[in-house]
């Protein structure tokens, strides 16, 4: 039986179908397409019911929320996850493995969101919090409040993805598992480098493709044509710019950002015209120092005097989408991307490079031709990016390493389509046949048809050979194509990521899966380098001040009740490395032009333009996250050196938020456990549960027929109590029977 209303008809409803945030309304809508890009997969996620299918919306949202990340977490450790609770869940034989942590992971984000835009007390104080760190760190913004809901976004987005992600470690570091589990599932963290490398190269290869396509796109319209009133000094100037052409499909801050990051700035010419006119008003020609004004620059405005003065404004975030200006980019026909992709790619031909490109844009020619918006190019190389993801093998642990391994895939993959052809082709022989039946005049039809199918399949027989090599000659082909596009997507991804894995950066967990031991000390030790200690140096006494003596300590003393080692704490160590590794990896990229390149488009910065607003999210808004994911399965009873401890609303708004939501998630967590091990534990189900936001207090709705409705509720309420202070004052739970 359902309830009326039920948690993911909520969801969609005020997060999709009906939105009407009580807070911060106007930010919602204005940031929307960064919460939820790829919005139609989260509501498909909402309207499923079967698990299986959970998993698989899980996999293309998680996939996404990483890509579209700074720093996101490897998505091999994701999957890791994700293979270790449903392949243990099938294989394990003595221990319980808990609820599921994967798909968890995306209702966890959604009822954050909705969390964060319809309770008021929680969000003033974390808005509070944000607002107070860019006050002490003078980061500046043109719109505080949207640039503060900006940084609580990106914070929730990294906890939800990072928080769990170490929860193998937690069930598999102990004694009584299989060496080989521990070995397929343990072995994948000491090696964290080099599965950011793998996620980097295919997202930088998938920003070269998309970048590529639209440079060799670029319109015919060259800067002569251009009607440009100006001096008379000026205009001879600008006649040798003849060879730079308009760039259409420029219609956002982050899309030239990955052109010029590939062309370089001296490559492009910026014009700003007034929308209405069109008319030229400012141009930005590559290496003077002060733009060229034109005639039509006579109304002057304190917004135009800041562009003219400023020789970075057409890259500037802050310039680009403006009320009564935009900016069109011509870009240097002579510039030739050949030449970087020698240097980047020198084990593949040019024209194997474009034959690859070429197919790639078979699959997105139509997310191309919709291009209208910055949101559509990211969307369009995020779907270059599946194909590459999938096309490459990367999901598959045990990829065959050598040609004969990757044909032998292929022919079977093409051995799928046999069937197929073979149906097409015999289904016109058969079909012409029957048509000349008339099944309601003849009175023995059944051997009729009898008759009509032997003679169809003697024919068969006698022309197998030439139905054969009908069939043959176009596989042939296509195992060929099919072939050399996955050797050279291959040469070309093993290209950027050796590339990445030379710059020699590993700051991983040192895991002993023999001896059944984690060592945090080479996270920790000072050795490793004075950025990173900065960080931990920040976190530990944001430690020291929320009473919970230091990191070491907590490090020790925090262990949960069936393991050695608190998932929270490693997945807190483990999102602090990787954010590490690409800070090592953006420092040590200034000397390297070809690897500047791959990394400014693969990362999605420009390093120089965003440095400010990076380590104030390094060093502010990342010291907020790491915390919250490492106490946030932190409960003060097992904790030894202060177990009064609480986490207080006023005092950690953030991780507050953060440990309430995910106590509040039981929802659709399928129990992953062999049943012969003993009776099913209670499992939450979406259609009997809600949460609502009214007069400020957050309201649980649970009904089921096998529980005991009042225990329910005495124990939701003393648990909550015991972590999070004063919990259950501004919560309501409503528990009943269908």
């Amino acid at each position: 039986m359902r309830t009326k209303n039920n948690i993911n008809k909520t969801l969609e409803k005020y997060l999709f179908t009906n939105p009407i945030p009580i807070k911060n309304k106007k930010e919602y809508f204005e940031l929307f397409d960064f919460i939820f890009p790829s919005k139609d997969i989260f509501i498909a996620f909402l309207k499923e019911e079967n698990f299986d299918l959970q998993i698989h919306y899980a996999k293309k949202i998680l996939l996404r929320l990483s890509y579209d990340s700074f720093f996101g977490p490897p998505t091999a450790l994701l999957w890791n996850l994700l293979d270790m609770e449903t392949q243990l869940s099938v294989n394990e034989k003595k221990h319980y493995n808990g609820r599921d942590h994967f798909v968890h992971i995306v209702h966890l984000y959604l009822s954050g969101i909705y969390m964060f835009f319809y309770h008021h007390t929680l969000n003033e104080n974390i808005l509070t919090e944000f607002k107070n760190k860019r006050k002490i760190t003078e980061i500046k913004s043109n719109n505080v409040t949207k640039s503060t809901v900006k940084d609580f976004i990106v914070a929730w987005r990294y906890f939800v993805l990072y928080h769990d992600i170490a929860y193998p470690i937690e069930y598999l570091l102990k004694e009584n598992t299989d060496s080989k589990d521990k070995k397929a599932y343990l072995s994948i963290y000491n090696d964290i480098s080099t599965s950011i490398s793998k996620d980097l190269s295919l997202k930088s290869l998938a920003k070269f493709i998309g970048v590529y396509k639209l440079i060799k796109s670029a319109s015919e319209f060259s800067f002569e044509k251009l009607r440009i009133n100006c001096h008379e000094s000026k205009r001879e100037e600008l006649k040798s710019y003849s060879n730079y052409f308009l760039t259409e499909r420029i219609y956002g801050y982050e899309t030239l950002r990955d052109v010029y990051a590939l062309l370089n700035k001296e490559n492009i010419i910026a014009v700003l015209c007034e929308k209405k006119t069109m008319s030229p008003m400012l141009i930005f020609i590559p290496g003077n120092s002060n733009p060229i004004k034109t005639t039509h620059n006579n109304r002057r405005s304190n917004l135009l005097s800041e562009i003219e003065e400023s020789k970075n404004a057409p890259y500037n975030k802050n310039y680009f989408n403006l009320k009564n200006y935009s900016w069109e980019y011509y870009i240097n026909s002579s510039v030739k991307l050949e030449e970087l992709i020698k240097n980047l790619f020198p084990n593949i031909s040019l024209s194997e490079f474009d034959q690859t490109v070429n197919y790639i844009h078979e699959k997105t020619s139509s997310d191309y031709s919709t291009i209208f918006s910055d949101t559509n190019f990211k969307q369009y190389c995020f779907n270059i990016y599946t194909i590459l993801y999938e096309f490459t093998g990367y999901q598959k642990q045990n990829w065959q390493q050598s040609y004969s391994g990757r044909l032998t895939e292929v022919i079977n993959d093409i051995g799928k389509e046999i069937p197929k052809r073979m149906s097409d082709i015999f289904e016109g022989l058969l079909s012409e046949k029957l048509k000349n039946i008339n099944f309601d005049q003849d009175m023995n039809s059944n051997s009729t048809l009898d008759a009509v199918i032997e003679s169809y399949l003697i024919k068969v027989a006698n022309n197998y050979k030439k139905l054969s090599k009908v069939i043959a000659k176009p596989l042939e082909e296509e195992i060929r194509i099919q072939f050399n596009l996955k050797c050279n997507l291959k040469t070309i991804r093993e290209s950027i990521e050796e590339i990445f894995q030379n710059k020699g950066i590993k700051l991983n967990l040192n895991i002993d899966i023999a001896n059944n031991t984690l060592s945090y000390d080479n996270l920790l030790a000072k050795e490793n380098n004075a950025l990173y200690m900065q960080v931990i140096s920040k976190l530990n006494n944001k430690i020291t001040k929320s009473d919970l003596v230091d990191l070491s300590t907590l490090l020790v003393k925090n262990k949960p009740k069936y393991s050695n080692y608190d998932h929270g704490i490693a997945s807190g160590l483990i999102f602090l490395s990787v954010v590490d590794i690409y800070k090592q990896l953006l420092f040590s990229a200034k000397n390297d032009d070809d690897f500047n390149k791959l990394l400014s488009i693969g990362i999605g910065l420009d390093f120089e333009n965003d440095k400010d607003y990076l380590n104030y999210k390094i060093n502010d808004i990342f010291i907020e996250t790491s915390f919250a994911i490492l106490t946030h399965n932190l409960y003060p009873a097992n904790y030894t050196p202060n177990s009064k401890y609480k986490t207080k609303l006023y005092s950690n708004p953030f991780t507050y938020f953060g440990i309430l939501l995910d106590s509040i998630q039981p929802w659709d967590r399928k129990i992953q456990v062999n049943q012969k091990t003993g009776e099913l534990p209670y499992q939450t189900l979406s259609r009997g549960f809600d949460i609502s936001i009214k007069n400020n207090k957050i309201r649980i709705s649970e009904f089921d027929h096998r529980i005991d409705i009042q225990k329910r509720c005495e124990e939701m309420k003393k648990q909550l109590d015991s972590y999070l202070e004063n919990a259950s004052s501004f919560i309501e739970l409503n528990f009943g029977e269908f």
